[in-house]
């Protein structure tokens, strides 16, 4: 039986280096990718920051208030909120909603349409809600607090969506919240007291 000549061992033997060298490259490079995908590019929540709350319009007569029977008060608020993407993905939003709260309730929302935020920066968004307090849903609260000349209020700010890298690492139904207390000095239309907080959840 012949031998192989030595040229052929030697080609044999490199094919087979080449082989074993390409299969090292790809495992590392795999072995850094994973590594990669739970830290630097792991995707993380957004965070919503609320820069404002503004009082633009108050309307309420206070002279007749224990005279009406059914006293209303309106009120526009608006909430303006810095929306920062942390991630190496951009972040697509569903739609985002303001919610106004007296004592507990929900009184009103207002909702901007969706949009997508660049990796790694931020959006402004402007949030204006609406709303009329009326005495035959909030009676008793509602001429407590008008005779003391104190409005409270609360807002909250919803943001729900999804942060996409390479349609490889998927951060699905990340949500993030903002609510803030606050009170409304009716004598003069002003805001004070406000006490925001943010939560970020997943």
């Amino acid at each position: 039986m012949r031998e192989p000549k030595p040229g052929k061992r030697s080609r044999k033997k490199c094919v087979l280096c080449c082989c074993g060298i390409c299969t090292a490259v790809i495992v590392l490079v795999i072995v850094i990718l994973i590594i990669l995908a739970f830290t630097v590019f792991k995707p993380k929540d957004p965070e919503l920051t609320v820069n404002s709350v503004t009082l633009n319009g108050l309307d309420v007569n206070l002279a007749n208030i224990l005279t009406s029977p059914n006293p209303s008060v309106g009120i526009d608020l608006d909430t303006k909120v810095t929306v920062k993407n942390p991630n190496y993905a951009s972040f697509k939003y569903r739609n985002t909603t303001a919610y106004i709260y007296y004592h507990g309730k929900e009184i009103g929302d207002s909702s901007i349409e969706a949009g997508e935020i660049k990796s790694r920066s931020s959006a402004q968004l402007d949030l204006p809600v609406s709303v009329k307090i009326t005495g035959d849903l909030f009676n008793s609260n509602l001429t407590t607090d008008l005779l003391s000349g104190i409005l409270p209020v609360a807002t909250r700010v919803e943001i729900r969506g999804t942060a996409n890298f390479l349609n490889i690492i998927k951060l699905k139904n990340a949500r993030s919240n903002s609510y803030c207390e606050l009170q409304i000095f009716l004598s003069n239309s002003t805001l004070k007291d406000i006490d925001c907080k943010n939560k970020f959840k997943i």
